[in-house]
């Protein structure tokens, strides 16, 4: 009896510890990603005021953060806040070869078919190509792109533009300067999302990000 006992006890520890250890391993080696604030930068080519705003994701972990994605919400998005391409036209060229636009023209939420919120919509990385994907090594930061603001020619409002998982040459919205409210996320593939509100923040140097 006291062998049985003995040979319980011994399998029963080994499946304990086999699944702790497994767990307690997942735990201890996921990545943990850290949302923070970017400082804003200005490109260098642009002639006429303009900045891109972005978030840094940075990976705390041990174990590298997999194919992390970036995500947008924003809450109670009205229509009158929505701009199309057309209503920006002057505002987005740039006065260099007869054949480059750099407006992009195709947006996928507009004024005259908004048919739904701006919910858990994607970003895109700061990255060559703006990757829809990027993995973080453990220590490692890089840039999630959130929107860029642009001044108008014809008066002193700013207005934004949001872009998709395809980078800048497809939007997902442009804004009309104003407050807005919601929540940045980023998922890696194998370890849990990190979310942070923010407020938008309309200003004469314009508009400002907010994490909370």
């Amino acid at each position: 009896m006291d062998v049985l006992n003995a040979l319980i006890s011994t399998i029963i520890g080994l499946v304990v510890g086999t699944l702790f250890g497994g767990w307690l391993e997942r735990v201890l080696y996921r990545p943990r990603v850290i949302i923070e604030i970017e400082s804003e930068t200005p490109p260098p080519y642009v002639q006429k005021e303009r900045k891109y705003v972005s978030v840094v994701v940075t990976n705390r972990g041990r174990t590298a953060a997999i194919d992390c994605v970036g995500f947008i919400s924003i809450d109670d998005l009205r229509r009158d806040a929505l701009l199309s391409p057309e209503d920006v036209e002057k505002d987005e060229k740039l006065p260099l070869e007869s054949n480059y636009q750099r407006k992009p023209v195709h947006q996928l939420i507009k004024p005259e078919y908004f048919g739904r919120s701006l919910d858990r919509e994607l970003l895109c990385w700061a990255h060559l190509g703006n990757p829809t994907t990027y993995t973080i090594n453990p220590g490692a930061k890089t840039l999630l792109d959130v929107f860029k603001a642009i001044k108008r020619d014809s008066s002193d409002e700013w207005y934004l533009m949001i872009p998709t998982e395809a980078g800048w040459k497809k939007l997902r919205a442009r804004l009309k300067d104003g407050n807005y409210h919601g929540r940045l996320a980023v998922s890696p593939a194998n370890g849990p999302q990190t979310i942070r509100k923010f407020e938008i923040k309309p200003s004469s140097e314009g508009p400002k990000l907010v994490l909370k």
